[in-house]
């Protein structure tokens, strides 16, 4: 989280980002999100988390902090997608047309408004180790 926190006030300044996505329905990357969402933030809750989160209102009210669920699609079809990329009728690796770094991201979302080649951009927070 450390890292985190500093790759967020050199990108964003002290006052932090608006607004925070939590996109991959994870129960540890959701309370981080909450933890560190700066006074006046949004949270937008993307991901699936189907886990137990811990929420301390005082937290939210004293930050102003909102919470938001966003959900564009039923079950039935987050199966369906499912089983075709792993059946490999949908080849979901090459889905993924760049991978960009979390400083990147301000550039990126000016060059999506143009782009027609790019269909899934992926934000790398920290380098991969294999």
């Amino acid at each position: 989280q450390p890292k985190l926190s500093a790759s967020l006030a050199q990108l964003f300044g002290p006052d932090g980002p608006d607004a925070l996505f939590e996109c991959s329905g994870t129960a540890p990357a959701t309370q981080q999100a909450i933890a560190m969402a700066p006074r006046g933030a949004s949270i937008a809750l993307v991901g699936m988390c189907s886990a137990s989160v811990s929420i301390i209102p005082m937290s939210l009210f004293q930050r102003q902090i909102a919470i938001i669920g966003s959900f564009g699609n039923t079950q039935t079809e987050c199966i369906e997608c499912m089983d075709l990329m792993a059946g490999g009728d949908i080849p979901s690796r090459e889905l993924i047309t760049k991978r960009i770094a979390l400083e990147q991201v301000p550039a990126e979302f000016e060059l999506q408004l143009t782009s027609k080649t790019d269909i899934k951009v992926q934000t790398q927070m920290f380098e991969e180790t294999n």
